[in-house]
């Protein structure tokens, strides 16, 4: 296992059990349903794919962070919240991601420069669309 210098351990971590009970921002406030209704779509859009399988949830930057266990097949998608309080679904800045979704769905969502998608229905069938090219990436 790679260890990381002391001032990069922070930013990647296993989440344990008693962190998903709390929020994004990790004050111990009880996450919103909409968080936990993406937590559940982005689980059951890898268990769907048998390319994908499953996904490992830890924290980055402070927020739930789901990655492939293997190498080679998508990238992070985190959860998080606009300064505003809206439901954000964040990906790398230098993936094309969130170019190519708004060039597909355009103005119908709200986005966060190149890293971030406003999620104002999770469950619109385009959220879990999105999620799958997430965890899709690096198979196209």
């Amino acid at each position: 296992m790679r260890v990381l210098p002391p001032h990069r351990r922070f930013l990647l971590r296993p989440v344990s059990a008693s962190c998903r009970s709390t929020d994004v921002e990790g004050d111990g406030a009880i996450a919103s349903d909409d968080l936990e209704t993406l937590r559940t779509l982005i689980k059951s859009v890898a268990q769907a794919d048998p390319t994908i399988g499953s996904v490992r949830e830890e924290r980055a930057w402070g927020q739930p962070s789901f990655r492939t266990p293997h190498k080679g097949i998508g990238t992070a998608v985190r959860l998080g919240r606009s300064k505003s309080g809206i439901p954000h679904l964040y990906v790398h800045c230098q993936t094309t991601l969130i170019a190519d979704f708004r060039a597909k769905w355009g103005d119908d969502f709200a986005y966060d420069g190149n890293r971030g998608l406003a999620v104002t229905d999770p469950n619109d069938p385009r959220i879990a669309d999105f999620i799958h090219s997430v965890l899709s990436y690096r198979l196209r």
